[in-house]
């Protein structure tokens, strides 16, 4: 099969038998060889493998010179305690039941209706009077407790007379001589017992108290509304009332009359009851500040587009107030002015909605540039943008301050002069009077000329003389 055939039939060989047994004997000795050294070797294998053999190395159970073999003959197992199974039947806490018309005693009963009546959740975000409140819904569980007692002690009357079957006892104890009164029947107890049950509640002036605690309170506001609210204050502010009632009124269904007066209870009590009052009033803040930046940024936009009458074409951004006079060599003046606008139509932040609205405009149709800008792309530049308008317009006011200063100077110097002038014109018509009068003196002629000058004089002068003039 291998070929050993075509050996043993070759005629050209020079192997002979004894060659063979050479060769076979060889294979046998050292295959022998081969098993006594894996048998020698493999001494421990899982052939022989037993626990309870004594191999020439000792016993298994030995340890550290100690034979472990008849020590702990109960073995390592620890002993669990017997399995306690819940019982669902029991015959006899069931005729117990039946017979007692399963009522518990009145400790009990007491308290377990003072533990199942917790009151009404009263959260700090809801504005309860809770000093008052607490005190009324105390004294209610206390009624509420000796009224279960109460219930219990009913039952518990009326089991007993039918289990010990009172009248018959009493018909007995009738029929005897003896002289002793005869015990009250329990079931006469308990009707009188159950009669005082209705008396054993809250005061009529109490409870309407606690009614209008509940009332002013909110209790049907939940912490899911509350953190709507707390969003909407964030978002518009404290002064903008309307908008985060219709805000809020939107987000939890509730009337909007509800919702305004919550936002009144609110900044009157929130300071004084709320304990995370600090961290909100700083939330509020921030998003009231937030809103006064976007207040400064819309008038800004607004002012510089209103400046130009065809701003798309017109508006240009002067770059040398805040960026060392570097537009930037990727973005046109003509982008520029088309994301000025966009900003002052849509508003600052939108920028989603101006993205679409460069992809969809008509003059930037081949421009691939500005039609791949990603929204963060355009945040960056319009941050850019705005930076260097909101330098612009704060030097246009300051140049406007500067000239209409300069114009107030001008006109009031102009004002001084004509005073100047007009009281000059006045003491030269009182020095031309004085020497008219000294010629009247002197020679008692031109009467008649001295007054008319006067007269003059005093016609051409309409103001009244200043200070130096009457000097």
């Amino acid at each position: 099969k291998f070929g050993a055939d075509q050996i043993f039939k070759g005629k050209g060989s020079t192997i002979s038998d004894a060659d063979i047994d050479v060769i076979l004997a060889k294979g046998e000795e050292k295959t022998k060889a081969q098993q006594e050294l894996i048998t020698k070797d493999a001494q421990h294998s899982l052939a022989n493998f037993s626990l309870s053999a004594e191999p020439e190395g000792g016993s298994l159970f030995e340890f550290e010179g100690d034979d472990y073999r008849n020590k702990n003959k109960g073995g390592l197992f620890l002993n669990l305690p017997q399995r306690e199974r819940k019982r669902n039947y029991d015959v006899n806490a069931y005729f117990h039941d039946a017979l007692t018309g399963g009522s518990k005693s009145g400790q009990d009963a007491a308290a377990a209706a003072r533990k199942m009546r917790k009151g009404p959740p009263m959260h700090d975000f809801q504005f309860f009077q809770r000093d008052k409140l607490e005190v009324l819904i105390a004294k209610e569980n206390d009624l509420a407790a000796q009224r279960a007692q109460q219930m219990a002690n009913v039952k518990e009357l009326r089991s007993r007379s039918v289990r010990e079957n009172w009248e018959s006892q009493c018909q007995m104890m009738g029929g005897s001589s003896s002289t002793e009164e005869l015990p009250e029947d329990p079931a006469m107890v308990a009707d009188r017992l159950e009669a005082e049950l209705p008396n054993i509640c809250l005061a009529d002036k109490d409870a309407n108290a606690k009614a209008k605690l509940m009332e002013e309170g909110f209790g049907d506001w939940t912490r899911k509304d509350y953190r709507a609210y707390l969003q909407a204050l964030e978002q518009f502010g404290r002064d903008d009332v309307e908008s985060v009632v219709r805000q809020v009124a939107a987000e939890t269904s509730k009337p909007e009359a509800a919702v305004e007066r919550y936002n009144g209870v609110f900044w009157k009590k929130a300071s004084s009851q709320l304990s995370d009052w600090s961290k909100i009033i700083e939330k509020i803040e921030k998003g009231e500040k937030k809103i006064a930046r976007n207040r400064e940024i819309r008038e800004a936009l607004e002012t510089k587009v209103n400046r130009y009458a065809q701003p798309f074409q017109q508006l240009t951004v002067s770059f040398a107030a805040s960026s060392g006079g570097a537009r930037g060599k990727i973005w046109s003046e003509e982008e520029d002015a088309y994301l000025v606008c966009m900003m002052h139509r849509h508003g600052y932040g939108q920028w989603e909605r101006i993205r679409q609205e460069i992809r969809r405009a008509w003059q930037f149709k081949f421009d691939w540039f500005f039609k791949s800008r990603s929204a963060a792309d355009l945040q960056r530049r319009g941050d850019v943008l705005l930076r260097c308008i909101e330098k612009e317009n704060e030097e246009s006011l300051k140049k406007a301050a500067a000239a209409a200063t300069a114009a107030a100077k001008a006109k009031k110097a102009e004002s001084a002069r004509k005073r100047r002038s007009n009281g000059n014109g006045n003491g030269n018509g009182k020095d031309s009077g004085g020497s008219n009068g000294s010629k009247k003196g002197a020679g008692g002629k031109g009467k008649g000329d001295g007054e008319g000058a006067a007269a003059d004089d005093g016609e051409e002068d309409e103001e009244p003389p200043t200070k130096k003039s009457k000097k």
